[in-house]
């Protein structure tokens, strides 16, 4: 089950990873290498964050749902990114 707090820090973190991204292909001559590293950048982020939150939170199932949550949104904007930035060439 989904509590609140857990639906409000994966919320928060999505619209943060959106931003990044948004930023990312925004910039001018934006390349699929700078959304690599970006995806990489995050993936460490994510993996960190979990951390942080599995101390909080030692005994719940709450860090491994929010993990694969950002997961696969971070997996998602990455491929979305790229297709833009193919676009724009």
């Amino acid at each position: 089950m989904t509590t609140v707090k857990e639906h409000t820090i994966t919320e928060d973190m999505t619209r943060y990873l959106q931003r990044q991204y948004t930023v990312y292909r925004n910039a001018k001559g934006a390349e699929s290498a700078d959304v690599e590293v970006l995806y990489t950048s995050m993936i460490i982020y994510i993996h960190g964050f979990i951390r942080g939150i599995r101390t909080l939170f030692p005994d719940s199932e709450a860090p491994s749902r929010i993990e694969t949550e950002l997961m696969k949104e971070n997996s998602r904007l990455h491929e979305e990114s790229l297709k833009l930035i193919e676009k724009q060439k």
